[in-house]
């Protein structure tokens, strides 16, 4: 019983030693921002967005062993996302790493650093962290630059007109100037294509204003731009971390204020000045070894996109100061694999909504911006004088009164139109439907009620959205009798005129097209909606353009639908634009 109990003893002391040597090294907590966070930010402040880690929004992971080393990182639903590099000694940076990597695979998440300079990547490495290029930061260094106004002649020219930057606190500006400010902010923000991001591109210049420079520039009193830094303690320098103008300032407005902010802060004996990084710039630079095809698509999203976010002219602007060095930044993550749900998560530290709100915020404020009259207008003839946009929305109503009479008369038709099957009966589409060879049985009837039948829902809808693209446009821009005019006349006018006029070309070419022609059947609306298309098309400058593409969809139309009837649309163009060029030249 006596070796029993000691067996067992043994087995409970192994497996408690077991569980101590395998427990996670580091312990995460959350501590309020002032008193000792701020000294271990400026203590450790070698990366330009050390600062940022004050701001409220992170949590913080500290490890038992390293003392006062802190990561300050975002927590999203896959990941714990650091917020630049880990606020520690050098002696430290090995326990931090390990620790955060260990504390985050422990809760089933990725471990994730950014920004990170080179030399600290390939540190990272070492902890079993993988790392990418992700952007480049451009730094100036005083006692090699020297921030001249000529270096952007735009700046100067605006200098010489008059235009001051100065320096300031925001506690001791007068009121109107602060107001000037809070609405350059307001504006700038309503301007971008998303809803503002967290993380490290917050956009807040007035928190932690203690710590923080200010510069704004102003001309004959009123505030052009300003701009909000934030400093690099152990680099003795500033990042410029948020720059807004207003969108009726002059050219030249932004890059005044950025050279001479740099002038006086030289000036002071300060020793670094920084831009931020540019996302995704200079990706040539790297080792692609292992990740080509993750180098290649950034590299194609810098280049070529502007949809987002706005990389490659971000860049431009930073480099046309001419800076003295360029710091690549990395992302530094574990397991050191990136794949798709390491990048969800980074999104995600990004977008306090979440991507799907991110997205929603791009298409509503990308809405937003269209003034759809004002573009039309744009592709209006100035050779043609058309009637004024409507002014109101009861206006345009009352604008479209062919156009809502259509729409109805279409709607009532459908529904006794309707098939078991849910597309039109048959015996319906025989009897009404346009046909050359039943002609001679109720040809009035055929033509009149043939383009209010439809062949299915689908069909039915496609042509009430090109009814309010062509025919609403139309009446809008002509008036109700134009439209009318071109609706009816193509409605009533392009089958017959088609079968003649394309009968004997057909039987020429493929007797079998000709024998199609004059068989087959021709429901739906959409004749009279190109008969106004053509008649448009005498009011647009690109008249040759929308014609051909006009023309190139009735040749799509009737190969998709083996119809040679189909080519009908390009006749009921052409009858559309007979049709204006009589009505606009009486």
């Amino acid at each position: 019983m006596t070796v029993i109990i000691f067996i067992i003893a043994i087995l409970l002391v192994v497996l408690l030693s077991l569980v101590l040597a395998f427990r996670p090294s580091g312990d995460r907590e959350t501590f309020d921002r002032p008193g000792d966070l701020r000294e271990i930010v400026k203590a450790h402040s070698n990366n330009s967005n050390s600062f940022l880690t004050l701001y409220q929004g992170f949590e913080y992971f500290r490890s038992r062993k390293s003392g006062t080393a802190v990561v300050a990182f975002v927590d999203t639903a896959r990941a714990w996302v650091a917020a630049t590099e880990p606020l520690a000694d050098s002696a430290d940076w090995g326990r931090v790493l390990s620790g955060f990597s260990r504390s985050a695979r422990a809760l089933g998440k990725s471990a994730m650093f950014l920004p990170m300079n080179k030399e600290n990547a390939e540190r990272a490495k070492i902890f079993g962290y993988g790392d990418i290029m992700i952007g480049s930061e451009p730094v100036f260094e005083f006692d090699r630059y020297e921030p001249r106004l000529d270096i952007v002649p735009t700046a100067k020219v605006l200098h010489a007109r008059g235009a001051q930057v100065v320096d300031f606190r925001p506690d001791t500006i007068t009121q109107d100037l602060k107001s000037q400010c809070d609405n350059i902010v307001a504006v700038w923000l309503s301007t971008r294509k998303i809803d503002p991001l967290s993380f490290l591109n917050r956009v807040a210049p007035w928190e932690l204003a203690e710590d923080k420079r200010f510069f704004y520039v102003h001309m004959n009193g009123e505030v052009l731009a300003f701009a909000a830094l934030i400093p690099i303690w152990n680099r003795n320098g500033w990042y410029l971390i948020d720059l807004m103008r207003k969108p009726t300032s002059p050219p030249g407005a932004t890059e005044l204020l950025v050279l001479e902010s740099m002038r006086l802060l030289k000036k002071e004996g300060f020793k670094e000045f920084t831009l931020g990084v540019a996302p995704l710039s200079n990706l040539n630079l790297a080792n692609k070894e292992g990740h080509r095809l993750t180098y290649f698509i950034l590299n194609l999203v810098f280049e070529r996109t502007t949809l987002f976010y706005r990389f490659k002219p971000l860049y431009q602007f930073k480099m046309k100061f001419k800076p003295t060095r360029i710091d690549p930044a990395y992302l530094v993550f574990s397991p050191a694999r990136i794949n798709v749900v390491q990048t969800l998560s980074l999104l995600e530290a990004f977008f306090p909504g979440g991507i799907f709100n991110a997205t929603w915020s791009f298409v509503r404020r990308f809405m937003g911006r269209i003034y759809l009259w004002d573009w039309i207008e744009r592709q209006l003839s100035p050779q043609v004088v058309t009637q004024p946009s409507p002014l109101s929305r009861n206006e345009l109503f009352s604008r479209l009164s062919v156009t809502f009479t259509l729409f109805f008369l279409n709607l009532l038709f459908f529904p006794f139109t309707r098939g078991f099957s849910g597309d039109i009966d048959p015996n319906i589409l025989n009897t009404w439907g346009f046909c050359w060879d039943a002609l001679p049985s109720q040809e009035v009837a055929r033509v009149l009620v043939s383009p209010f039948l439809h062949l299915n829902p689908w069909h039915l809808g496609a042509n009430l959205i090109l009814l309010f693209t062509f025919t609403g446009l139309l009446e809008i821009m002509g008036g109700s009798l134009f439209a009318f005019i071109s609706y009816s006349a193509s409605m009533l006018l392009t089958n017959p005129l088609t079968v003649i006029t394309l009968w004997l070309p057909l039987h020429w070419i493929e007797p079998n097209w000709a024998k199609h022609l004059v068989a087959d059947t021709d429901v739906g609306a959409s004749l009279g909606i190109y008969g106004c298309a053509g008649s448009l098309l005498l009011m647009l400058k690109h008249r040759k353009r929308t014609l051909a593409l006009l023309v190139l969809s009735a040749i799509v139309i009737a190969i998709a639908t083996h119809t040679p009837l189909a080519l009908n649309h390009g006749i009921a163009v052409v009858i559309g634009l007979v049709i204006g060029i009589w009505y606009l030249g009486r």
